[in-house]
């Protein structure tokens, strides 16, 4: 995950990744729980204060099947905890557990990607405030816990470096059909339509990871996840309509293209580093198949975290809030 001087990523391996493994690795276990719409939106839910089946129908737009089937999923990997309803009346309570409020970090780092790159406006901005140091509108940052030098595309590399292929025997398959919510513009509660078709799709995520590693042909990225090219050449293509990625010009056929991650695509560097890091810590591998990063400041495996951008403070689940913006 280095990058030459050109700010563009410089590739980081002599060849493409090899599929060596039978097992999930480490994005491919996050992706397995957090990878889908409606998931994401009802953990976000939940951190704003839902925790009743009914909660969740009233507020968003998912049928009663699907929010049935994605609460069991949540409760089995103990990322929600039930309390079941009382004898005689009542209704089973919802809970995040210690993995569910975990994923703070991914949901700030999402939403602070959409503050960057997402033009569209809110009906009501938010912004989010750090209570320790009363900064209102800050913007987090990466950085290394060990050094608390900021992290970046620049400077993370991943070791070993095959256990980024990603193919599809990596992934347990998946539960639920691909939908797409009913995302509503009005809604400042909720993640823009086009972040949600980024992170909703079981394959777009391994997509950035392999290109930040420094993969760009058609050839390798087919090879590195093992998908067909038809859906291969779908996904790029979407991804590049949205500008995370961008192909290279000419009379090439999409197999002998390149592609390219923008600024935008780059950006999402930050998203994927806290994804692959909650997976480390809350869904580890038995066989430790999991995605080392070092840090090249200081030569440690990098355990990110998110500071403040008014006092440069470690920000934590309990010292920010958003609060609506009326300015």
């Amino acid at each position: 995950m280095s990058t030459a001087s050109t700010g563009t990523p410089s590739p980081v391996v002599s060849a493409p990744p090899q599929p060596a493994t039978e097992t999930a690795n480490t994005i491919g276990r996050a992706l397995m729980l957090l990878g889908d719409q409606w998931t994401l939106l009802i953990l976000q839910r939940a951190f704003l204060g839902a925790e009743r089946f009914q909660d969740w129908y009233d507020g968003l737009n998912i049928s009663n099947a699907s929010l049935s089937a994605r609460l069991a999923q949540l409760v089995e990997a103990g990322v929600l905890l039930r309390t079941p309803a009382r004898a005689g009346g009542g209704r089973s309570v919802y809970r995040l557990s210690e993995s569910g409020l975990g994923t703070w970090t991914v949901f700030v780092a999402i939403w602070r990607w959409e503050q960057d790159w997402i033009s569209a406006p809110r009906p009501t901005p938010t912004e989010l405030v750090h209570d320790d140091c009363g900064a209102r509108g800050i913007a987090p940052q990466l950085r290394c816990t060990a050094c608390h030098k900021p992290a970046s595309l620049r400077n993370v590399t991943a070791r070993p470096l095959a256990e980024l292929a990603v193919i599809e025997r990596s992934f347990v398959p998946r539960r639920h059909r691909q939908q797409r919510t009913a995302l509503e513009a009005g809604d400042r509660l909720t993640f823009h339509a086009e972040t949600m078709e980024i992170l909703g799709d079981r394959w777009n995520i391994p997509l950035l990871a392999v290109s930040m590693l420094g993969l760009r042909r058609f050839s390798e990225f087919e090879r590195a996840l093992g998908l067909p090219p038809s859906v291969l050449s779908q996904r790029l293509r979407r991804l590049t309509e949205l500008e995370v990625f961008a192909a290279d010009s000419g009379e090439r056929t999409d197999h002998r293209r390149e592609y390219r991650l923008t600024r935008k695509g780059r950006a999402f560097f930050d998203v994927l580093m806290l994804l692959s890091d909650w997976g480390n810590q809350y869904i580890p591998s038995a066989d430790g198949n999991s995605l080392i990063l070092d840090h090249v400041p200081c030569g440690l495996p990098l355990h990110p975290e998110l500071a403040c951008s008014g006092c440069d403070r470690t920000l934590s689940r309990a010292s920010i809030h958003f609060a609506l913006s009326f300015t």
